[in-house]
């Protein structure tokens, strides 16, 4: 009777174990929530790193200026592109903080930029692109806001798309991953930090 106890036991707490890893995925209105960094690296494992992207306002792997972050004007920088496949139909970009505590943050997914694009300027103003809401809550961009004394790395994204997306701004990051999943011909990637205080 002991051992029949402790294995009813046993099966609830797998069970509780199972409900709590579930709960903790969903978002307060019902819909699964992707864990970025995993999904982000899930997307990019299936595809080539051919193409070339560099900052204009920083260097790989600087200090970003404070201009760029929630210290200074809050607008995106610049960066550029090159060698994205001639079947290319869209570009998307997502640019992310790996240094976030609980998971990748976003800042930034811009998605149907024109394939011949090769650059985005800094203080970019959105036109035909649709953008989503990062994790600060907002459509756009969002620039870098770590905890004081911290120094944080950011990620810039660029992908290559076979076609274009018929997403609408606002859109989250699960629907951003579920329409370029399968879809990316290439991506690049540049990189740089921000530290406050």
């Amino acid at each position: 009777m002991k051992r029949k106890h402790i294995i009813y036991a046993f099966i609830v707490i797998i069970f509780l174990v199972v409900l709590g890893i579930y709960l903790a995925n969903i978002n307060p209105g019902g819909k699964k929530r992707y864990v970025r960094g995993e999904y982000i690296e899930r997307l990019l494992s299936n595809s080539q790193a051919e193409i070339n992207v560099m900052g204009l306002d920083f260097k790989e792997g600087s200090i970003i200026s404070s201009v760029y972050t929630c210290d200074g004007k809050n607008v995106n920088p610049g960066f550029k592109w090159s060698n994205v496949p001639d079947n290319t139909k869209s570009i998307a970009i997502i640019i992310y903080d790996i240094d976030a505590p609980k998971d990748y943050f976003i800042h930034w997914m811009i998605v149907n930029i024109p394939p011949l694009t090769p650059m985005i300027p800094s203080n970019f103003q959105a036109t035909n692109e649709a953008q989503g809401r990062n994790d600060f809550g907002m459509i756009g961009y969002g620039g870098p806001c770590p905890p004081p004394g911290s120094k944080h790395k950011y990620l810039v994204t660029v992908m290559a798309l076979d076609i274009e997306l018929t997403l609408n701004n606002g859109f989250s990051f699960e629907e951003f991953y579920d329409s370029v999943n399968g879809h990316i011909l290439a991506y690049g990637q540049t990189y740089f930090y921000y530290q406050r205080g």
